[in-house]
């Protein structure tokens, strides 16, 4: 919004709306994706950590908690990129 009153009123040259429109943000694309991919994966995790009895005191629910949320990460980045080469 504040890029387009920015040209609006003259502020911008050529020069520097080429790189506002060679500037492409992701990040902000597919929140309510992103939070979701993590939720469901952590929850997995939860779950996948209920059935196997993992003991609290060993490291072995952070690392299957971690890799479960690398994983939501991985397919978000996937969903993203292949989103992107359309």
């Amino acid at each position: 919004m504040l890029k387009k009153k920015m040209i609006d009123k003259g502020f911008v040259t050529e020069d520097t709306q080429a790189v506002f429109k060679s500037y492409h943000r992701t990040d902000g694309r597919y929140p309510s994706l992103k939070w979701g991919l993590l939720f469901l994966t952590g929850g997995i995790a939860l779950i996948l950590m209920d059935v196997l009895n993992v003991s609290p005191d060993t490291p072995m629910p952070y690392g299957i908690f971690a890799v479960s949320l690398s994983v939501g990460f991985l397919v978000y980045y996937i969903i993203i990129k292949r989103d992107l080469l359309k």
